[in-house]
């Protein structure tokens, strides 16, 4: 198939025809057509998404050392008898740069100082 021979040459014609639409009403036109589409959203865009909140796809997080964020739920099915869950928050920012540094990459002169 000649298209998979040239990914580059069909992305730039894709992105003629569709440069002209805003994603999401471009995403109802195709879906209009039974064509399985949603825009490619920013990280903005997923947290202000209608469909992601009405889905539940994220969850708000106490973190310690940082305000309460929010995270994806880890898998993107809603399942009514076994629903997915956030258990615990994220690890403190950092918490593992003593391992990663010392023990992963053994740089022991870039660990830092526990005190």
């Amino acid at each position: 198939m000649a298209a998979l021979r040239a990914p580059s040459a069909l992305d730039t014609e894709i992105a003629a025809l569709t440069s002209a639409f805003e994603a999401h009403e471009l995403a109802r036109r195709l879906q209009a057509l039974n064509v399985a589409a949603y825009p490619v959203l920013d990280s903005y865009g997923v947290v202000a998404d209608a469909q992601l909140a009405y889905r539940r796809a994220l969850h708000g997080v106490a973190v310690p050392g940082l305000t309460a964020n929010e995270v994806f739920n880890p898998t993107p099915w809603l399942l009514s008898a076994t629903p997915a869950t956030v258990y615990w928050p994220s690890r403190e920012v950092g918490a593992d740069n003593g391992y990663v540094l010392g023990e992963v990459i053994g740089d022991d002169n870039r660990v830092p100082d526990a005190s």
